[in-house]
């Protein structure tokens, strides 16, 4: 954001897609947003940045001087914290990834789920949304599975398989109640999804059109879940608690 608006204000270019992306997750991190500085939450655009900045500074130096001290300490509070950059990002930016277990891969897919909505095309962001999470379920159960399953479309009982293997398993003694009940309620959230998908999406013959609520409350919800899981699939890694990873079955 720092160096791109640089250009933007001293004869360079920054792309107006691109700034919307960044502004989003200024807007949308809460330990970001406390810092933002004012001018990105007034203007939605690059050429609206060019309109505040052209009159305020004359020269290309005070600009430069202007924008450093406007970020300079964010990225001060970052290295301070020693807070990783990546562990801020929400949604939104737009990263590269094949590896579906890494927070790049889920953090880009949600961002296409985020720009089919800004696009109105909210039947895509379902199908996104469940694509997302059949593609986390799927490398889970390669990875912590010797059995070979052929792909059925049954997101609901792949989901059973998986939370098994993650020691996940609602129905499991030791668990704690409100744990349970909350894992209780990710099978209906899935459950929810796989049907979703099939009436509101894309991907079949909708029975109706999907509004912006519904699209949010889809994407979110798979969000919520894969990052659940991953986290879950790491901690339990790194902990020796899973069968194929090298250790032996625990808790979550």
């Amino acid at each position: 954001m720092k160096l791109g608006l640089t250009a933007q204000a001293t004869g360079g270019h920054l792309d107006g897609a691109e700034y919307q992306r960044l502004r989003r997750l200024f807007r949308t991190n809460p330990w970001l947003k406390s810092r933002v500085p004012r001018f990105v939450e007034t203007c939605r655009t690059t050429d609206e940045f060019w309109s505040y900045i052209k009159p305020k500074f004359e020269t290309y130096q005070e600009r430069r001087d202007y924008l450093s001290g406007s970020f300079n300490p964010i990225l001060d509070a970052l290295e301070l914290r020693d807070i990783e950059a990546a562990k801020l990002v929400d949604v939104d930016l737009e990263l590269m990834s094949s590896d579906p277990l890494t927070h790049d891969y889920i953090t880009e897919q949600i961002s296409k789920c985020r720009d089919k909505m800004d696009g109105d095309d909210y039947d895509g962001a379902i199908t996104n949304a469940r694509t997302l999470l059949e593609a986390v379920l799927r490398e889970l159960e390669g990875r912590l599975s010797d059995e070979t399953h052929k792909p059925d479309g049954e997101l609901q009982r792949q989901y059973k398989r998986v939370t098994k293997l993650l020691n996940l398993d609602h129905k499991k003694k030791g668990l704690d109640g409100p744990f349970v009940e909350i894992l209780r309620g990710f099978v209906s959230v899935v459950n929810g999804l796989a049907a979703l998908r099939n009436t509101a999406s894309d991907a079949h013959a909708r029975s109706y059109s999907p509004d912006e609520h519904h699209a949010r409350l889809a994407v979110n919800s798979s969000k919520t879940i894969v990052t659940f899981l991953f986290q879950t699939y790491e901690y339990q890694r790194e902990k020796g608690l899973l069968v194929n990873e090298g250790g032996t079955t625990g808790e979550p």
